[in-house]
């Protein structure tokens, strides 16, 4: 049987994720183009994600989904959030 991945978006996100706690990088455009959607559409899961992580704590602690530019992908780190010296949130992270 044959997922149409432009029309469950569970699978998305669920794919996403799968790979971003694999440690891979990822890129919008290749995403967009397995699962036959728009850079918007995986950029709008990315954020999905975001939000869910950003509510949720595991064993490692906090995790987040940040854009490296040198690798030019996406990737989840996990770490503690602490305050900067202006009282922002930042994280002490380690990339999964």
């Amino acid at each position: 049987m044959e997922i149409d991945f432009k029309e469950n978006k569970g699978f998305r996100l669920l794919q996403l994720y799968e790979r971003l706690s694999r440690g891979e990088v990822i890129h919008k455009a290749e995403l967009a183009q397995k699962f036959a959607v728009t850079d918007k559409t995986i950029q709008r899961d990315i954020e999905e994600l975001r939000s869910y992580l950003a509510e949720t704590r595991t064993d490692e602690g906090e995790a987040s989904i940040v854009y490296e530019r040198s690798r030019g992908g996406y990737l989840l780190t996990r770490g503690k959030r602490v305050a900067d010296e202006r009282g922002r949130a930042r994280h002490l992270q380690d990339t999964a």
